[in-house]
């Protein structure tokens, strides 16, 4: 049962550093849409005036220049791929403290296909594009819960300096 428990807290865990990652790049996505937007409406507006002067056709590179800049950062930070792959992991570990729950007592066999599930989830988080802000938030709000390793103060992430172990809070529980 305490494997059981550790295992539903990390998936918890997990399902909600994902989520709120998701939510982080998503915003990152909506702020590089804006000026997509605009620029695309100030070309447009632009394209309409009829005369083709050298003015008219110097502002419209600097405006194509602009906008195909912004898409480069957008494609190279890699934007809308981060938003998917968390969404979807958020829902795998979702999906997977569901399972976990469904048992009210497990066996080995089970319990080691579950924790295969888990590992197999934990191997496609890319720890690395999520912010550290949400990694503490995420610590403090599983405070007295087990916790990913990748998240207990082996990353660097501590949610006070003398916590660097598994189970984040009162030991004495």
């Amino acid at each position: 049962m305490d494997k059981q428990k550790k295992l539903l807290d990390r998936s918890e865990c997990l399902a909600l550093l994902c989520s709120k990652a998701n939510t982080h790049w998503s915003f990152v996505r909506f702020i590089f849409q804006i000026p997509i937007i605009i620029i695309a409406t100030v070309m447009c507006v632009m394209n309409s005036f009829t005369g083709s002067t050298e003015k008219m056709r110097i502002a419209n590179v600097i405006v194509n220049g602009c906008n195909i800049m912004v898409l480069s950062f957008f494609n190279q930070l890699r934007v809308a791929e981060k938003c998917e792959l968390f969404k979807n992991i958020s829902n795998g570990f979702m999906l997977l403290s569901h399972q976990i729950e469904a048992y009210d007592h497990i066996d080995n066999d089970t319990l080691n296909g579950l924790v295969e599930k888990y590992d197999h989830l934990v191997g496609q988080v890319l720890f690395e594009d999520v912010p550290s802000s949400i990694k503490r938030e995420t610590i403090t709000i599983f405070k007295g819960r087990y916790i990913p390793i990748q998240l207990n103060g082996c990353s660097g992430i501590r949610s006070e300096p003398s916590t660097p172990t598994a189970f984040i809070g009162n030991t004495n529980v």
